[in-house]
């Protein structure tokens, strides 16, 4: 019995709709009992994370296929929600980083909601589905054409990065580990989190700067209007005063990093 995959690939929303609707047509033909793995990168991911999130999704994927669709074409993020996950991020991390803020303005924005649910959680609802592997790309291995697997592995059970062999239960990913030991923990990544993670998009500094700051500006101007009218702010005035300073320095810093080593 041969082990059959479906690949998916990278392409932001098209990504996303093109998997659901190739998924829709093998079960159609009654082929989709046959896939053993079902494996995403980039946009692909952000069909698979919404259908792993039900248990037994295969048995159910028109009506799942139709609620994506409405959600895409009618639902929304406002900015002051995209700002309250981005504060709740660099809030809670010790490990805040561009891909923190890709996730909260970008992401969010285009998938049309925010997903909080764990990567853990769709651990047992693929008992009778492919097995999910969701991907990240090395950008070093790939832009020095080094002959390595350039793929590091995320799965409800667990994630790792075959080239080096380690691999971690998805629960501890993003937690400090030295010598074996997770000797700092982190809080376990939600989904929005993953589908930021596994973007294509962020690998390219130029692409992920200029959304960011379009996305930014937006935000800035969100908070303004809410002073000025506080009954539509969704934000705490704490909460903005303590945290979003701290995440703009720190986003600062990180392009600050990035500009320092590309001149190296």
């Amino acid at each position: 019995m041969p082990n059959i995959a479906v690949l998916g690939s990278g392409g932001a929303l098209r990504a996303m709709v093109a998997l659901l609707g190739s998924l829709y047509q093998l079960k159609e033909e009654g082929l989709l009992d046959c896939i053993m793995y079902l494996c995403g990168v980039s946009g692909s991911t952000w069909c698979m994370t919404t259908l792993y999130n039900k248990p037994n999704w295969s048995t159910k994927l028109k009506t799942i296929k139709d609620d994506i669709v409405q959600r895409l074409a009618e639902g929304g993020v406002s900015w002051s929600q995209m700002g309250q996950k981005l504060v709740k991020y660099y809030s809670e991390k010790d490990n805040f980083s561009l891909t923190d803020v890709w996730a909260a303005l970008i992401v969010s924005n285009m998938v049309k909601e925010i997903d909080e649910r764990k990567l853990t959680e769709q651990r047992g609802n693929y008992a009778n589905e492919p097995y999910p592997i969701y991907t990240v790309i090395d950008k070093q291995s790939k832009y020095e054409k080094l002959k390595a697997d350039v793929w590091f592995e995320i799965t409800p059970d667990e994630s790792g990065y075959s080239l080096s062999g380690v691999f971690v239960d998805s629960s501890c990913l993003g937690s400090q580990f030295e010598n074996g030991k997770r000797v700092k923990k982190q809080p376990e990544i939600d989904m929005l989190y993953l589908q930021g993670l596994c973007g294509s998009a962020i690998a390219d500094k130029q692409e992920i700067c200029m959304q960011i700051y379009e996305a930014l500006k937006r935000l800035v101007k969100n908070k303004h209007e809410t002073q000025l009218r506080p009954e539509k702010a969704s934000v705490s005035k704490t909460m903005l005063k303590d945290y979003t300073p701290g995440a703009c320095r720190s986003m600062a810093d990180m392009f600050k990093r990035q500009e320092n080593e590309d001149s190296e």
